[in-house]
């Protein structure tokens, strides 16, 4: 039998409850902006970088619980249930507390105050099964296996024996110290990654995808495979400005697939080139997937640097794609795509010779200016703003509305990448609290600094 639910006013189809995503998810993402461009240290607040994504959880953890459903699916289609209402609630109340409280607590490691491990547990819990709601079971399962590894980790022989470590010790060092949850992997999140799935986001709204897939027409569509050779290449040019598979497939996919499948391909031989050519988009410059600033930042090195060793790999794996496409187009006897379904090329080409330009602004930006790269895709997200509102694509220019909602989709769009970035603290914190606990780790925090680890 079925729980009754009796959550009337909440939902998709409440107002306040759509008001209230909305509201967090552009807060979120101004947030991200705001922080770019040092708007917090200009009012005179001084905070520290942990603060900060204290502040960010405090937007985000909620808004998982009120847009992302606990069974299947990825979007929420009925009403926010109870539970999840008094999940968000008591994730922002947690959320803050923490960003409020860092600067004290996070020198009580050692002492372990009573409020620190509560809401320490509570923050874990939620982004455990926030992870969960966002990405699936793989991940969730990895982030807790750490977990109990670190624990767990004086029972297992051998080098990877660490030293026992009570649950409250853990529990604390994860929430607040700055290697773990608040870590690299937020703050990265935080602030590159939100700028560039805007970039992506902007281009979008502004018709970017679809002129992209029509120029790959046109190049693409007169040879033979003709529609798979347009997915490969269109789906390496959209890749590089959406840094996401998952976007790069909604995007192309909805045009390429079906392409594919009336010039004669079987659909799931369509689906496979279109999310193996999708996937490479992750690979290619300038707009990478998140590893790529994680690189960056673990390597110590620009992510111009990491651009330019990312270039020539993404290149062969999109060249040999685009073979392994053409040998299967022979085999299979699959012709040119019809004349009629390809568009004049002057034609696309004026409708938005404009669209390059923000790559050319990003790059400038990158390599000349040596703009931090969340600079540097938000002067690209202006230059596409101001292009699409002077020219427009194919007589429809951009209204202020779908900037607005660029804004909310991009705070949507990165919950899942939120909830990673929050997790990569717990193996990475996990790992570091064992090795400082082991005697046999020469230099570690635990030598260096014995009273905070005790």
């Amino acid at each position: 039998m079925k729980e009754k639910d009796t959550s009337d006013t909440t939902g998709p189809g409440s107002p306040f409850v759509n008001f209230i995503v909305t509201f967090f998810a552009v807060t979120l993402t101004c947030f991200s902006i705001a922080r770019a461009f040092d708007i917090d240290r200009m009012l005179g607040l001084v905070l520290y970088t942990e603060q900060y994504l204290g502040i960010m959880l405090t937007v985000s953890l909620p808004l998982v619980y009120l847009a992302v459903p606990a069974g299947k699916g990825r979007e929420r289609k009925g009403k926010v249930p109870w539970y999840d209402g008094v999940a968000a609630f008591i994730g922002f109340i947690a959320s803050a507390y923490m960003a409020v409280r860092y600067p004290v607590l996070t020198e009580f490691i050692t002492v372990r105050p009573v409020d620190g491990i509560v809401v320490g547990s509570i923050m874990l819990f939620l982004l455990t099964e926030g992870l969960r709601r966002t990405t699936g079971n793989a991940l969730t399962t990895v982030v807790v296996a750490f977990f109990i590894y670190a624990l767990l980790g004086d029972l297992i022989p051998g080098m990877l024996q660490g030293r026992p470590v009570k649950l409250s010790k853990l529990v604390y060092y994860l929430s607040w110290d700055s290697s773990a949850v608040l870590g690299i992997g937020l703050r990265i999140v935080t602030s590159i990654v939100v700028a560039f799935v805007l970039f992506g986001q902007v281009l979008f709204k502004s018709g970017g995808s679809v002129w992209f897939t029509e120029f790959a027409t046109v190049l693409m569509g007169r040879f033979r495979g003709g529609p798979a050779k347009v997915s490969v290449f269109a789906s390496s040019i959209f890749g590089s400005i959406s840094g996401s598979a998952v976007s790069n497939v909604v995007t192309t996919g909805v045009i390429t697939i079906p392409l594919m499948r009336k010039g004669g391909y079987h659909a799931h031989l369509a689906g496979a080139i279109e999310a193996v050519a999708s996937t490479g988009g992750q690979l290619m410059p300038p707009v990478m997937g998140a590893a790529a600033f994680l690189m960056a930042e673990f390597l110590a090195i620009s992510y111009t640097e990491v651009i330019l060793a990312a270039l020539i790999p993404a290149i062969l794996y999109y060249v040999a794609l685009f073979i392994q496409a053409d040998l299967e187009a022979a085999r299979s006897g699959i012709a040119r795509i019809d004349k009629s379904l390809i568009p004049p090329a002057w034609t696309v080409i004026k409708s938005g010779w404009f669209f390059p330009l923000p790559f050319a602004v990003l790059l400038f930006a990158l390599f000349w200016l040596n703009d931090l790269p969340e600079k540097a895709a938000l002067r690209a997200v202006a230059m596409i703003v101001v292009l699409s509102l002077l020219f427009g694509f194919k007589g429809k220019r951009m209204k202020w509305f779908d900037l607005f909602d660029s804004l909310r989709t991009t705070g949507i769009a990165v919950l899942n990448i939120f909830m990673i970035g929050a997790a990569v603290g717990t193996p990475s914190g996990g790992l570091d609290r064992l090795a400082s606990m082991s005697a046999n780790v020469i230099g570690s925090p635990a030598a260096r600094n014995p009273a905070r680890y005790a």
